[in-house]
């Protein structure tokens, strides 16, 4: 399978048995860069171990630090103290507090957004089950096609909001929307990694997608079925909606069956 380049962790929580771990959240109003760096070395000063995570919101720049307290004498919420008062552009900062000796999770931080929007996070492990419980319940026929629909329901959502988004930006060439948006946002968001092997719109549309590591077909079960059902109704109902076609899709090559990337092909009804 295609490796993206760098994984990003978005855990926020910290876990090392038997060690003292507190956390810090707080807000910036200038000086971003430059304060992190800053807060890190006054901590790092007073002896301790700390973890730095920066992150910008819709409203204002917001940093997490979680901080070993194990080896230090130091009481921790008067070392969080010292250093946030060192740093006049440091805002409405929030102690964490360790939800058990060695676990450190971050609750300050809620809700968590992408573009304004609340979203939540669901591990691969919480979609397997889904989708695997799904299958179980009512039978995998039925199963695939809800998922299916559902997918056409949420890429139809998303279509409509990625031509929302285009037109704030000036882009008016659906084509472009779909490579632009739509193809880079799929991958942002977790999906999977999509490359187009043919995009043609003229006579009779025909596009062909390549999708690498995409998550609904690494969690599924061992089948001798392709398994996008999910995804394809995605990137179905968002290539209808942006590209103003009737399409319809099916998937030649899955990863689920083996094969290095799964090949959705989508064209005209």
């Amino acid at each position: 399978m295609k490796k993206p380049s760098e994984y990003l962790d978005l855990g926020r929580f910290m876990i090392s048995p038997g060690r003292k771990i507190h956390g810090c959240s707080f807000e910036l109003t200038e000086g971003k860069a430059e304060t992190i760096e800053k807060l890190g070395k006054i901590l790092s000063d007073l002896g301790l171990k700390c973890s730095l995570l920066f992150f910008e919101t819709v409203e204002k720049p917001r940093g997490i630090i979680f901080i070993d307290f194990s080896d230090s004498p130091i009481e921790p919420h008067e070392a969080i103290k010292r250093a946030i008062e060192e740093l006049p552009e440091v805002t409405n900062y929030h102690c964490i507090e360790p939800q058990a000796t060695g676990l450190l999770i971050d609750t300050a931080s809620f809700p968590i957004t992408v573009a304004g929007e609340r979203i939540i996070l669901l591990r691969s492990s919480g979609l397997k089950t889904l989708i695997n419980g799904l299958k179980r319940q009512i039978g995998a026929a039925a199963a695939e096609a809800l998922l299916y629909n559902i997918g056409l329901e949420i890429g139809r959502g998303l279509g409509e909001a990625h031509k929302r988004l285009a037109a704030k930006l000036g882009i008016a060439d659906p084509v472009q929307i779909f490579r632009k948006i739509s193809i880079p946002l799929f991958t942002a968001l977790g999906y999977g990694v999509i490359h187009i092997k043919d995009l043609q719109l003229k006579t009779r549309p025909r596009i062909i997608l390549h999708i690498y590591n995409c998550i609904e077909c690494e969690v599924a079960e061992a089948s001798s079925q392709p398994a996008c059902h999910l995804v394809r109704g995605m990137v179905e109902g968002g290539a209808v909606v942006i590209l103003g076609l009737e399409l319809t899709s099916k998937e030649n090559k899955c990863i689920a069956l083996g094969d290095p990337y799964c090949e959705l092909e989508l064209i005209s009804k």
